[in-house]
Formats: C-alpha cells, structure tokens, sequence
C-alpha cells in the first residue's frame, strides 16, 4: 500500500473534523516510522530544573540528537509543532521543551508515541535561579514578558516580580501534567531536580527503566560526566535556596497553589 492510499484510508475514518489534521500527520509520520523504528525521546520541563543537563546527559548516553520541536523559544510558549516533528522522525532524538499538558500537546504525544517525562523542582528555589538565570544569561522564556527595565528595580521588587508573574505560568504548567496524570491521559512519570543532586546515576537509571532503555552503569556514568564537562547550566547545583524569600513571599506562592486544592503540590515543595 503507498503513502497516497494509507493518508484516504485515513480521511474516511475522520469523523470529528477537529482531528483530521492531527490524524493526516499521525499516518503520513506512521508510514515513515514503520519502515525505520527511530525514537523520541521528550523531557517536558520547568525552566530551571536541570533539564539541560538532563537532555545533555541522555544524548551523551543514547547518542541521540537534540532537537527543538517547538516553532520557536524566545517568549513564546514551547507547544509542539507539527512540522517539526515530521522533520525529525527518521532520525533518533531527545527534547528538552518547557511545554504545558495541553490537548494539543498530549494528542501530539500520544499519536506520535513520545517517549515522555516530566521534571520539576521546588517552586521556591526556582525563583532564585530564575533571578540569577536573568542576570547572566538571558531574560527570554515562555513564563512572562520581561525587558531590560528589570534590572532597573529593587532587589525586593524583582523577586515579587518573578513570584507574581513568573510563578503562576510554573502552577500553569504543573497543574497541567498533574490534572493529565490523574486523569491518565499521556503515559509519563514525574522527575525533580532534587533527585538529581541526590543520585545521578538512580535518576537517570529510573529514567531509561521508564522508556524501556537498558544502558550500563558505566556508560551512564561516562554521559554524566561528559555532560559536566559542557554548558549545562546546573549553575549553583544546590536545593534550599528558596529560604531567602521571606514569609509574606512565600505565603504569595501558596496563596496561588490554594486555587488548585485538588492538586498535590508537594513535588514543587509546597505542602
């Protein structure tokens, strides 16, 4: 059967028109993927949660390639394109992508058969290394719009600035996965930034268990370090920063999470 047959077979099977663009790429990247038997590997993440590192780490290891499946960074939000996926899916990849559980998103999954986790960090320490993450290397991120006049404000004011407009895009993105894992939407397990620091070597083992890869101690070891020898912006590789804030801050932050009382916070480090 050709390409040309699979892609009408498909188009009869349409019966909700919203899903018909979603499923003509679903067949056209089934056709290419059935004749070669690539994977991809996705870690959809909070900026600032050692996701570099993570994605460096695990293309050290696999020797997959990087690539970025979102149109593009800068402030916008990070959501898959499907362009992008199509482009990739004759080679083996690994994402890193600060992208929502959106029903866009987990379809793309889904359909596509990502391979997906997700890493997170305590919510506190992430505001500090947002702070630091503004000040030397760049201001862009999907969180919130933000310009050079930050850096004209208090020391005060730009941490409530990240706590006020920053924070409530990480409950958006949280909230998101947690909603999707409750109602098993998308097949994927959490990860933190803290079980890294605890145990590289345990954490990057679950995360090859959780995808149904098999690779050596030493092997694992050896991507670690290679990562450490590269820009993998684990920065101060430290959890606890986020005591600095003071009480009324913190109470700011757990005011947000007091919205979602269904949710378990206690990943992010809010309990």
């Amino acid at each position: 059967m050709n390409i040309g047959n699979i892609i009408k077979d498909g188009v009869k099977k349409v019966i909700n028109h919203n899903k018909l663009r979603a499923l003509l790429w679903s067949v056209l990247f089934e056709y290419r993927q059935k004749n070669n038997g690539y994977e991809h590997l996705l870690v959809s993440c909070f900026p600032k949660s050692g996701s570099t590192f993570t994605v460096q780490t695990i293309s050290n290891i696999t020797k997959y390639k990087e690539v970025f499946l979102a149109y593009s960074g800068e402030f916008n939000e990070q959501n898959i394109d499907l362009p992008k996926v199509l482009r990739c899916c004759e080679i083996n990849t690994v994402t890193q992508q600060h992208l929502p559980a959106t029903h866009s998103n987990i379809n793309i999954i889904n359909e596509f058969q990502l391979k997906n986790i997700v890493l997170v960090r305590n919510v506190f320490d992430v505001c500090l290394s947002i702070y630091d993450h503004w000040h030397h290397e760049s201001i862009e991120g999907p969180a919130c719009y933000v310009n050079e006049q930050f850096f004209e404000l208090s020391e005060l004011k730009k941490l409530d600035f990240i706590i006020d407009l920053v924070v409530p895009w990480y409950m958006k993105f949280y909230t998101s996965w947690y909603d999707a894992h409750l109602k098993n939407t998308s097949k994927f397990l959490f990860f933190t930034y803290e079980e890294i620091l605890e145990n590289e070597l345990l954490f990057f083992k679950k995360i090859f268990k959780e995808w149904g890869l098999e690779y050596s101690d030493e092997d694992i070891n050896k991507g670690i370090l290679e990562s450490k020898g590269q820009n993998n912006r684990l920065n101060k590789g430290v959890a606890g920063r986020g005591a600095v804030l003071s009480g009324e801050q913190k109470e700011r932050i757990n005011k947000l999470a007091a919205y979602y009382p269904w949710c378990d916070f206690s990943l992010i480090g809010i309990v």
